[in-house]
């Protein structure tokens, strides 16, 4: 423990200092505190001016080794202009050491010092970890009785200090979005109280509330912020006493307003709390609230995965909700993977050029800038552009999302209600095609052929009574080793693509065809997934010996469903 005082020049009157039901009589307060709360053992820091030292510290420090203390003289200036009182406020930074208790009496002081006593404790707590153990004033002007029988009590005031630490815990939660301070002096508070013999159930359970938002906001978790903001603005409306710990309650009020827009509306005293929670434009509108508060506070990889996760929740309710009602259980990993999915097949095909709906092409934009920005501090900025906080950048996201609240969603992002195509590789064999078309039953052919089989495909169309569908030939430049034509098959047939990515589904055949022309369909059949294309995967086989199926193609084989890409 250190005990930092100060003395003056001033002759010095015996008094009986009273605290907690107890006196000791000195003329010098700090003496009293001294031997009142137990500092035996401590050493004594002793401010004093050369005059201060002549006229007082000498019977000062022998009373104070009386008590068990060991004092030292500490000369500083009297503080007559700034050098001055910065002066005092280096030799008393250097004075402590770090993570040590100190208690400060301000008793003996001229009337401007205090400040810079305080300005020295602020430094010393906030930046070495000191502990502030109380700040005490042997109040003589409050006493009774004349000469030696005089009685005064010495005051505490480490509270005042606690008002600055609480405004600096709550301007750090306000501007700068970090809850963990408040948490801390909660906590060091709530101990003092017990230390002293008191208890409040209500601070006590604030304090574990706070240190779980401070983790949720930490976290970037909406659904845990807006519970811990539920259950905080509960917990504050019944703090009404502020006798015990006058600081805590008075800056904890004076956040309650900070947690309005955050709070869910849900049972606090139900465990399963998330199963309450509905998806619809009131939790839509909260969640952007919180994002924009993280906006505020330049934490754009907060905003990033607030955004990120609003976009396919946003797609959700549209999806789930056609008269604009809650939806019930949306929180589900899989339920969500499907409209996260969507959302990137979409994101594909307008990096393809593949979106002409201008509502598809701005929702393309929105997702796609969200998860970029999402990804580079996600991934620690590994990456070999340079991560930067551009504030145009999020205030036009918050904006854009905003207005998707009230816009129409494309819901065929999702659903595609297009044709069936069937995709298939096509060799001499012409029993592929035809059990394909008589078993898949589509209404668009794109056949995978070298210029010599696909001369066979009207009388293959023919003889599955299917003549008039619309069949497109993309021709291999080598049927037998043209592994890799599947990036020039792409590249030359965009409106092919554009085409069938509204398609309704694409049954892809692997079989047929020489194995370069197989290869080259799988890689289409990817290419088609990531386009958010819905493809079925098959096999058509014909068990009949090789030579009895040239005799006779057109006869119907077996269709084998595949597992899907993913």
């Amino acid at each position: 423990m250190h005990l930092i005082t100060s003395i003056g020049k001033t002759k010095y009157q015996t008094c009986t200092y009273s605290w907690d039901g107890r006196e000791y009589s000195t003329p010098f307060a700090p003496v009293a505190l001294a031997h009142l709360q137990g500092l035996r053992g401590a050493r004594a820091s002793v401010l004093v001016t050369a005059a201060a030292r002549e006229a007082n510290y000498t019977p000062l420090a022998e009373q104070l080794l009386q008590a068990g203390l060991e004092p030292r003289a500490v000369p500083v200036p009297e503080g007559r202009d700034e050098a001055e009182i910065l002066q005092i406020f280096r030799i008393i930074t250097d004075l402590v050491q770090p993570g040590e208790n100190v208690v400060l009496d301000v008793t003996f002081s001229l009337r401007h010092l205090p400040f810079t006593y305080l300005a020295a404790l602020i430094y010393l707590v906030g930046l070495r970890e000191v502990n502030l153990k109380g700040i005490y004033y042997g109040a003589y002007e409050f006493g009774t009785g004349q000469g030696e029988e005089r009685r005064a009590p010495i005051l505490e005031i480490t509270y005042l200090f606690r008002l600055i630490e609480w405004y600096y815990a709550l301007n750090t939660a306000r501007r700068e979005g970090d809850f963990r301070p408040l948490g801390r002096l909660l906590h060091g508070d709530l101990g003092d109280l017990f230390w002293r013999g008191g208890r409040d159930e209500v601070l006590s359970r604030v304090k574990g509330h706070v240190q779980e938002l401070a983790f949720a906001l930490g976290a970037v978790l909406p659904l845990e912020t807006g519970y811990q903001a539920a259950r905080l603005t509960a917990l504050l409306e019944r703090l009404t006493s502020l006798e015990q710990l006058p600081a805590a309650v008075l800056a904890l009020k004076d956040m309650g307003e900070l947690l309005t827009s955050w709070q869910l509306t849900v049972n606090l005293a139900e465990k399963n709390w998330k199963q309450q929670v509905v998806l619809d434009r009131r939790e839509l509108e909260r969640q952007l609230a919180l994002a924009s508060w993280y906006a505020g506070r330049m934490n754009r990889p907060a905003v990033m995965l607030v955004l990120r996760e609003w976009l396919i929740s946003r797609l959700q309710l549209a999806h789930c909700s056609r008269d604009g009602g809650p939806v019930y259980n949306w929180l589900g990993y899989e339920r969500r993977k499907r409209y996260e999915q969507a959302l990137n097949r979409l994101k594909e095909r307008a990096k393809q050029g593949l979106v002409k709906d201008p509502q598809e092409k701005q929702l393309a934009s929105l997702w796609s800038r969200v998860t970029a920005d999402r990804n580079l501090v996600a991934h620690g900025g590994m990456d070999e552009g340079t991560v930067q906080i551009s504030v145009d950048e999020i205030n036009n996201l918050l904006q854009e999302c905003q207005a998707l609240l009230d816009a129409e969603v494309p819901l065929e992002v999702i659903q595609r209600k297009g044709q069936r195509v069937l995709l298939t590789p096509l060799g001499l064999s012409r029993g592929v095609l035809y059990s394909g078309v008589k078993l898949t039953g589509p209404q668009r052919l794109v056949v995978l052929s070298s210029p010599q089989a696909a001369a066979a495909i009207p009388e293959i169309l023919q003889a599955a009574g299917a003549p008039e569908i619309s069949c497109q030939v993309l021709n291999l430049a080598d049927p037998h080793l043209g592994f890799r034509e599947a990036e020039r098959l792409r590249r030359e047939n965009r409106a092919l693509w554009q085409e069938l990515a509204g398609a309704g589904e694409v049954v892809v055949n692997i079989t047929g065809g020489t194995t370069a022309m197989q290869c080259v369909v799988e890689d289409l059949a990817a290419y088609l997934d990531r386009l958010g294309v819905a493809v079925r995967r098959v096999a058509l086989v014909d068990r009949r010996p090789y030579e009895e199926q040239r005799a006779n193609p057109y006869v119907c084989g077996e269709l084998v469903e595949l597992e899907p890409l993913r």
